[in-house]
């Protein structure tokens, strides 16, 4: 155990009371909870009335091999290779200017690339077009277009037998993003961590004595006596007014972190 006062006194200063952090905390619990209140309701106000929402719509095609009679192992393991080659083929320059041009639309390859997204189920031959925009009957009508383009090309460039379209994509009825309650809940948390580091560090940086035992901790020397509180005047949480209350800027150590 080290028995040097300076260092014992250096490590308290670098400790953080957390009963004594929570507290301060619920003193300020009110404030607290209406910057969670605020933030929340800034959230979704926002959310609800500023952020445009997005619907999603989804082609499906089955990629299939060439051979017309039985299929066997080798015939399966060329569609599933063949499902790769096709994943890459929709997101060519090509195919995606092909649908642009077809719809009349006015985006360009960077912007078309973040509407679309292309997956392929695992262990499936499979291929899942997925457009995502503002506008319901866009994201449908991209999505089929897609689909159709990409058959015509596979068999222009690939030399293959065009892909069955298994599902066509309709008109979403319900939007994909923004999430009203998730964004809401988010605004909330994030105001509120916002207050508590600033009350964290009003926290450390309050240097004043409040009470007898910040007296003995802070200072070493013990408390003789204490002064009642005058007729009216209220008690503060730590339930008595001591005789040191002072700033202790250059005379005395601060309750937060080392000097």
């Amino acid at each position: 155990m080290n028995n040097n006062p300076a260092v014992n006194r250096i490590q308290e200063e670098q400790e953080i009371d957390l009963l004594d952090l929570f507290f301060f905390y619920w003193t300020k619990k009110w404030i607290l909870l209406l910057a969670l209140l605020l933030g929340a309701l800034a959230a979704g106000i926002i959310t609800h009335y500023f952020i445009a929402p997005t619907f999603a719509s989804t082609s499906k095609l089955y990629v299939f091999s060439s051979n017309k009679g039985a299929i066997d192992f080798s015939e399966l393991q060329l569609s599933t290779n063949l499902t790769n080659d096709y994943l890459e083929l929709i997101k060519s320059r090509p195919v995606v200017e092909t649908v642009n041009a077809n719809l009349g639309n006015e985006y360009d390859y960077e912007h078309t690339m973040k509407m679309l997204k292309v997956e392929n189920p695992t262990s499936t031959r499979f291929l899942n077009i997925t457009i995502t925009s503002t506008d319901p009957a866009e994201a449908r009508d991209m999505a089929n277009e897609f689909a159709e383009v990409t058959k015509s090309q596979i068999s222009a460039i690939m030399k293959q037998d065009e892909p069955s379209v298994v599902e066509k994509a309709v008109l979403p009825q319900k939007k994909v993003a923004p999430s009203l309650s998730r964004n809401t809940a988010l605004g909330g948390l994030i105001v509120l961590v916002i207050f508590m580091g600033i009350y964290l560090l009003l926290y450390l940086l309050d240097d004043t004595i409040k009470s007898e035992e910040d007296v003995e901790k802070y200072l070493g020397v013990n408390t003789l006596a204490v002064i009642p509180l005058r007729e009216g005047e209220k008690s503060t949480k730590r339930g008595i007014r001591s005789v040191f209350r002072a700033r202790t800027a250059g005379r005395f150590p601060k309750k937060g972190g080392a000097r």
